[in-house]
């Protein structure tokens, strides 16, 4: 786990790892979106998994998860993602769109990168219409 130092293996370190792979402006993540194995979607929920098998979305365990990050996401990063993947989980329809949007257009779709998915669900839209939106972007 995120706080235990006597294991060997730490399999949160592997997540965090890929997770670590896209951060920056919108250019860089767009030049690394193209070789990265992880959409914006599967990273946000990597990332809410990892933080709810902390126990608690405190600041505390976002500062150690950008710690363990060795500096590649500041805290507030780590705020965003953990934000737009709770608002992901609570809204199906839209998970779904997503999900059909990555299938059918892989990493080329309009909503892959964080900036794209970030905006969408800052809209604070109910799930049906988010779903529309992402279906037909």
């Amino acid at each position: 786990m995120l706080h235990g130092k006597d294991s060997k293996f730490d399999p949160f370190m592997t997540l965090l790892a890929i997770l670590s792979c896209s951060r920056g402006n919108f250019e860089e993540e767009e030049k690394k979106r193209n070789v990265i194995g992880l959409s914006a979607r599967s990273k946000c929920l990597v990332l809410c998994e990892i933080v709810d098998s902390c126990g608690t979305d405190s600041p505390d365990t976002f500062t150690r998860i950008a710690e363990r990050l060795a500096s590649e996401w500041s805290t507030d990063t780590v705020k965003r993602y953990f934000t737009v993947a709770k608002k992901l989980q609570a809204q199906p329809l839209t998970m779904d769109a997503l999900v059909q949007l990555e299938f059918v257009h892989g990493r080329s779709s309009s909503l892959d990168g964080i900036t794209a998915l970030r905006s969408l669900m800052s809209l604070n839209l109910d799930d049906a219409d988010a779903a529309f939106i992402a279906t037909w972007l």
